[in-house]
């Protein structure tokens, strides 16, 4: 049986042998361990991190006194409090920033970890945009773990002073961080069972038809008849597109 381990070993060098340029997505729940196996190779791509962008917005406002427009009201940012992290007024300025950086590596030919969770659709715009510089775009699937061993990962990040899902201000951490994964696992769920795979799959199919609206694919309802149910037509014809388009080079499982 072949570990977790070497299964990340061997796909970079195979990716070292090849000399190809690719586009990684780390696909997986909160406490999945995706920065645990790929911290160690980061020489070998360039990291765009979503949570990154956004705690690097507020430590700059927080270093210059200004305070922002969090949850409604003007705060004092706070780059380890979730509920500042995840704050929605943050959303659009995060999302440019992820394709200021994202253009910029596909301009340079430089492999790209995105790690945006990757779990619904909206992975799709970033890798259709790859694959127009003819980059492989590949997929680490971590596969759920059961909810405690979540939950206990989390913590343990916190405890290494990595970020917490819970707001400092929340008196039930632990009942927070669990609503939050299973949010997120609902969207995983309905997003990645039917992943398709074709190493040759490398065009671009149809660029002009794609509009992204990150708000769209944040879905942790309870069914996915329900979810389309609340697309109108213009989304609906998005998302066909972008089911379409879900097709990786390669997938490789880690449990």
């Amino acid at each position: 049986m072949i570990s977790n381990q070497e299964k990340v070993e061997q796909y970079f060098q195979s990716k070292k042998l090849a000399k190809e340029k690719f586009l990684l997505l780390t696909i997986g729940i909160p406490g999945s361990g995706k920065s645990f196996y790929l911290k160690q190779y980061s020489e070998h791509f360039v990291t765009i991190s979503s949570d990154d962008i956004r705690q690097e917005i507020l430590k700059e406002a927080k270093d210059k006194n200004q305070k922002m427009l969090l949850r409604g009201e003007y705060q004092e940012p706070d780059p380890w409090d979730a509920k500042h992290v995840f704050a929605p007024e943050l959303r659009d300025v995060v999302f440019k920033k992820i394709d200021f950086l994202f253009d910029e590596a596909l301009s340079q030919s430089k492999s790209i970890l995105l790690d945006i969770t990757n779990v619904s659709l909206q992975r799709v715009y970033y890798m259709m945009k790859a694959r127009k510089f003819a980059y492989q775009v590949d997929g680490f699937y971590f596969l759920p773990k059961d909810l405690k061993q979540h939950l206990e990962n989390i913590q343990k990040r916190v405890e290494k002073g990595g970020l917490d899902l819970a707001p400092k201000c929340e008196p039930n951490k632990e009942a927070r961080r669990e609503k939050i994964i299973r949010s997120v696992l609902s969207c995983f769920k309905v997003f990645s069972e039917d992943l398709q795979i074709n190493p040759d799959y490398k065009n671009l199919q149809n660029p002009e038809q794609i509009w992204l609206d990150p708000a769209i694919w944040k879905y942790d309802g309870p069914s996915y008849a329900k979810f389309l149910d609340s697309l109108d037509a213009k989304s609906q014809r998005i998302l066909d597109v972008l089911k379409n388009e879900d097709i990786f080079n390669h997938i490789i499982k880690l449990s």
